[in-house]
């Protein structure tokens, strides 16, 4: 994903998920989110990642949380990303442009 001329930075996490267990979320830095960036990282993830490894879902912000360090700080980005997703419920799709699950493009 990092491939994409679009993305600047992408964390990729696991949250909490009543049936599996945990689901795929990929946080990507961009400064231009569509659905048409999201159906193009989907394509790159179904071109070189098996089936359980590419995201359910999703996720553009302007940055990822860093530590001081410099580096991606994923306990911190699993936090938020938890926190907005009580606040809507469970439906990730809200927060991103998917709601199509980890199915490949045509």
């Amino acid at each position: 994903m990092n491939q994409h001329d679009s993305i600047n930075e992408v964390a990729v996490i696991g949250l909490p998920d009543s049936t599996l267990g945990e689901t795929v979320l990929a946080v990507c830095a961009t400064e231009h989110p569509s659905k048409l960036l999201e159906q193009q990282l989907r394509k790159l993830a179904c071109d070189g990642l098996a089936s359980f490894q590419r995201p359910l879902h999703y996720r553009f912000v302007t940055e990822l949380p860093k530590t001081a360090s410099g580096k991606i700080d994923k306990p911190c980005l699993r936090q938020e990303m938890n926190q907005d997703t009580e606040q809507v419920g469970s439906r990730l799709h809200h927060l991103s442009y998917s709601n199509e699950g980890a199915s490949c493009p045509k």
